[in-house]
C-alpha cells in the first residue's frame, strides 16, 4: 500500500530524488539556512534533507508548493499545524520511550499516552483540515485518510476503551500480602493476596482507633516501610528492611497481569500511529520554512512562488533576486537591510555566464543566490525574488575557493584541477553549475587557457550556470565559444557594477548584462586599505 506523504504525489512514491553534495551545502551555505528553519524537533540535519533532496518532477514540486501555499496564504492555518507538530513531537517521544523498557507496567503507560495522543491527533487535524476554503492535493489526501480512521469501528472502540484502559492501570494502588511467621515470630512465608485500587496509610493513634472501629483496612498505626533510600542525616542508604527480594515476586505478579493488556496495546499502535510519525518531518519542515521566509516578506522583502516549467526548457529566470542567506543576517543585526535585486535569465539566450566587476561588487552573493533560490524552489519553498520561473535541474555542482586542507599529495592548483575533473564526469544539460573565481590558484595567463577550455566544455555539456572570475580575457572570448558546433549553451556576459565618483570606485551591487569593463577595481581597494605604491611609500616615511 502506498504510504501518505505531503512531499510525493499519489503513485509517485519511486521517483529518484539527487541529494545535493557536501560541498554545494557549504558552498550555499545551506546549513545556516537550515538551522534558521529548524524548530519543534526538527532537526537542522533533517531540515536539511528536506532543502537539498531535490526532486525531479514538476508533479512533485507542484504537489509540495500547494500545501506550502497553503500555509502561507493562511497564518492561522500555520499556527494551527505548529501546535499540531507539537503533539506530533510528543506522539513520537512516547513511541521511542514506550520501545526502550522491559517493564510491562512502565510500557503500558506508555503506550496508552500515545494512542491517547493519537486519537487527539486525528479529531483535531480533521477540525483544522475540514475548516479550510482550498486545500491542496497532499492536504486531500490526509484528510480523506484520517476521516477514514475516524469512522473505522476499531478507531471508535479504542476511543471508548481508552478511559477503561486509563483507570484499570490506576486501580493498581497497593497490593495486599500475607506473611507467615514460626514460632518466634520471624517472616518465614509471603503470598500476594490481592491487587488493590487504594494505597495504605499510616494513621495516628485517634485516626488508627477511628479505623480500627469503622473495620477500613487500608489504615495502618505500624510503620510503613520502604525501600532501601538515602538517610537524611548520614546522606548515605541505609537498609531497613529486606524487601527487594518480596518487591521482585510482585513485580513478576503484576507483568504477568499487564502482559494481555500490552499485547493489546502494541496492536493498536503498530497499526494506527504510524502515520503522524512519518508526517511529522514534513509537516514540521514546511512549517519552520514558511515562518522562515515570512520574517523575510514582513521585512519588505519580495518572497513569491515560482513558476515550475517542463525539465526540457532547461530555464533558470529570476526577476529581482537576492540572498536569503545575506538578507536574514542582516535581519539578525539590524532589523531591516536594504538588498539590491537583480534579473538573472538562464535560458535559450545564454544559458552559461561570465560574471566579472569589481572586487567586492557582489558577484560571490549574486552567484550564491541563485543556488539557494533554486534549492527553495525546487522544494517547493517560495523563493528570495519578485517573481521566478525554474525548470527542475538534476544537480547543483558548486566550485567556491575552499579553506578545508587539500590533498597533501597535491598542490593547490592540482587540487582544483582535480576537483574540476571530478565535475565534468556528473554534469548533464539539465544541471545548474556554479564556479567562484576557479583556477585562481595558478599565473593568469595559464589560467585564462585552461578556464576558457573548461567554459567550453560546460557550454558543450549544455548546462545552466555562472561562472565568476577576475580573468577579463574570459568573458571577452564568449562569442569565441558561442561558435563551436559543439555549443549546447550560449555564453553571456554579465557585470556586477560599479560607477566612479571623485575618483572612487562605488559598489552598486547591481548585475548588468554587457562586455566586461576590463577592471577589477583592485587598485581603488588598495587605496582604500592604504597598500598601494604611494601610500606605503608615505607611511614608511612617517614611521622613519
Amino acid at each position: 500500500m502506498a504510504l501518505l506523504s505531503l512531499l510525493v504525489p499519489e503513485g509517485g512514491e519511486r521517483i529518484d530524488r539527487n541529494a545535493l553534495s557536501a560541498e554545494a551545502v557549504h558552498d550555499l551555505g545551506l546549513s545556516e539556512l537550515a538551522r534558521g528553519m529548524s524548530h519543534q524537533g526538527i532537526s537542522e540535519s533533517a531540515m536539511l534533507r528536506l532543502l537539498c533532496e531535490l526532486p525531479q518532477t514538476p508533479q512533485e514540486i507542484r504537489y509540495r508548493q500547494e500545501t506550502v501555499r497553503c500555509l502561507w496564504d493562511d497564518p492561522q492555518l500555520c499556527d494551527e499545524m505548529d501546535e499540531l507538530v507539537r503533539t506530533m513531537q510528543e506522539l513520537t517521544v512516547f513511541s521511542h520511550s514506550g520501545r526502550e523498557t522491559e517493564r510491562p507496567l512502565l510500557e503500558a503507560v506508555w503506550r496508552l499516552g500515545e494512542l491517547e495522543l493519537y486519537v487527539e491527533l486525528v479529531r483535531r487535524m480533521i477540525d483544522v483540515l475540514e475548516r479550510l476554503g482550498r486545500r491542496s492535493a497532499g492536504l486531500e489526501r490526509l484528510l480523506a485518510e484520517l476521516r477514514g480512521r475516524r469512522e473505522d469501528p476499531a478507531f471508535e472502540e479504542l476511543h471508548r476503551e481508552l478511559p477503561r484502559l486509563r483507570s484499570g492501570i490506576k486501580l493498581h494502588q497497593s497490593v495486599t500480602i500475607g506473611v507467615n511467621l514460626d514460632d518466634r515470630l520471624r517472616p518465614v512465608q509471603a503470598a500476594l493476596l490481592a491487587v488493590n485500587d487504594k494505597r495504605f496509610r499510616q494513621s495516628h493513634f485517634l485516626g488508627g482507633f477511628f479505623g480500627k472501629a469503622m473495620g477500613d483496612p487500608y489504615l495502618t498505626r505500624t510503620t510503613l516501610a520502604r525501600t532501601p533510600g538515602p538517610d537524611p542525616g548520614l546522606g548515605e542508604s541505609v537498609e531497613r528492611l529486606p524487601l527487594a527480594p518480596l518487591f521482585e515476586e510482585i513485580d513478576t505478579v503484576l507483568k504477568s497481569m499487564l502482559r494481555p493488556l500490552v499485547r493489546k496495546l502494541r496492536e493498536y499502535v503498530g497499526v494506527n500511529t504510524d502515520i503522524f510519525r512519518r508526517l511529522f518531518p514534513e509537516i514540521a519542515g514546511f512549517v519552520g520554512a514558511v515562518r522562515y521566509l515570512r520574517k523575510l516578506a514582513d521585512a519588505g522583502y519580495p518572497v513569491s512562488f515560482p513558476s515550475i516549467v517542463e525539465p526540457q526548457t532547461r530555464v533558470t529566470c529570476y526577476a529581482g533576486l537576492y540572498n536569503a542567506r545575506l538578507a536574514s543576517h542582516w535581519l539578525s543585526r539590524s532589523g531591516v537591510g536594504r538588498m539590491v535585486g537583480n534579473d538573472v535569465a538562464l535560458d535559450e539566450a545564454a544559458r552559461l555566464f561570465v560574471l566579472t566587476g569589481p572586487n567586492g561588487g557582489g558577484k560571490t552573493t549574486f552567484t550564491q543566490a541563485i543556488g539557494i533560490a533554486t534549492v527553495f524552489g525546487q522544494a517547493g519553498l517560495p523563493v528570495p525574488a519578485e517573481s521566478a520561473e525554474i525548470a527542475p535541474v538534476d544537480a547543483i555542482y558548486t566550485h567556491f575557493p575552499t579553506e578545508e586542507e587539500f590533498d597533501d599529495e597535491l598542490g593547490r592548483f592540482e587540487d582544483e584541477a582535480q576537483r574540476i575533473s571530478t565535475l565534468f564526469d556528473r554534469v548533464t544539460p539539465h544541471s545548474l553549475v556554479l564556479m567562484n573565481e576557479p583556477l585562481s590558484s595558478t599565473a593568469p595567463r595559464e589560467a585564462e587557457r585552461i578556464a576558457e577550455s573548461v567554459l567550453c566544455g560546460l557550454s558543450m555539456a549544455g548546462v545552466r550556470g555562472v561562472v565568476t572570475t577576475h580573468l577579463h580575457e574570459l568573458a571577452r572570448g564568449a562569442d569565441r565559444i558561442n561558435a563551436e558546433p559543439a555549443a549546447r549553451s550560449r555564453v553571456g556576459t554579465l557585470n556586477a557594477g560599479v560607477r566612479v565618483c571623485g575618483g572612487r570606485a562605488i559598489r552598486t551591487y547591481e548585475i548588468t548584462s554587457g562586455p566586461p569593463s576590463g577592471s577589477s577595481f583592485a587598485d581603488d581597494v588598495a587605496r582604500r586599505y592604504r597598500i598601494d605604491a604611494d601610500s606605503i611609500g608615505r607611511r614608511i616615511r612617517d614611521t622613519t
